[in-house]
């Protein structure tokens, strides 16, 4: 039986397909390798941010909404976000980190602040759509 990730690449691109079998069962190779490189959004939250599963969904949803056109190409996204000065309130006292991981390339990291959170995603997931546009497009002029 297979116990990890490394092992269930490993049946995947053909390497065993014995294990293959045993983990993906009715499943081609080809159709693992397309689950493995959907996108995977990860949220955080300080101390100070109250967090709950349907605001991790909402929030969540809207980072692939702004980043689905590269889903296929980004392993991982990461989203940090914090209150920056706590209980005291302000104009734009959420800030938003987000960082993208393209798959084969160095990770993009952009931030927004907003006085909430809901925008403060929304502006960070844009800024990264726009490096990402950069990133790639400067690749397949290389090409």
């Amino acid at each position: 039986m297979l116990r990890s990730c490394k092992d269930a690449r490993a049946a995947a691109t053909g390497r065993n397909p014995l294990a293959f079998t045993r983990i993906f069962p009715g499943k081609a190779p080809r159709d693992v390798a397309l689950m493995e490189s959907a996108m995977f959004v990860q949220i955080r939250t300080d101390n100070q941010i109250l967090s709950d599963a349907e605001a991790n969904e909402r929030l969540e949803q809207r980072v692939r909404e702004k980043l689905e056109r590269f889903e296929q190409r980004l392993s991982h996204v990461e989203v940090h976000v914090a209150d920056v000065n706590a209980h005291k309130g302000g104009d734009a006292d959420k800030r938003v980190s987000l960082e993208a991981r393209p798959t084969g390339h160095q990770p993009v990291a952009v931030t927004a602040d907003a006085a909430r959170i809901d925008d403060a995603v929304t502006g960070a997931a844009s800024k990264a759509a726009r490096r990402l546009d950069s990133l790639f497009g400067k690749l397949a002029d290389r090409r």
